[in-house]
């Protein structure tokens, strides 16, 4: 499996910026082993979160989030992520940075 991460008009890479910002060492080793872990095919403990979103669940601190789309058979798109707290908030980004995409981006051969 491939994965990209979401990439706006200015260059940010909300998700990325969101792990950097994370202060919990622990959290971000745990995060990359569950990227490392989808790219595997391996999607583990998700659901959709509807607009063509799912999440993935991180069991760790607050309850994290990873907010991706499927853009073909083998391709993830992570679109964000979050706490447990801020999911509803960033759901709704994931969907708007996944439109986006799709206006953007979708055009371009897989």
């Amino acid at each position: 499996m491939e994965i990209r991460v979401y990439k706006d008009d200015q260059g940010r890479m909300p998700f990325l910026d969101w792990l950097r910002r994370l202060g919990d060492d622990r959290a971000r080793m745990r995060i990359h082993a569950r990227v490392t872990s989808l790219r595997a095919g391996n999607r583990g403990d998700w659901k959709s979160v509807g607009g063509g979103v799912f999440e993935l669940r991180i069991d760790h601190g607050p309850g994290y989030r990873i907010f991706f789309a499927c853009i073909n058979p083998q391709t993830f798109l992570i679109l964000g992520a979050s706490s447990k707290r801020m999911q509803n908030r960033e759901i709704e980004r994931s969907r708007a940075y996944l439109n986006a995409w799709l206006m953007r981006d979708s055009h371009v051969k897989e």
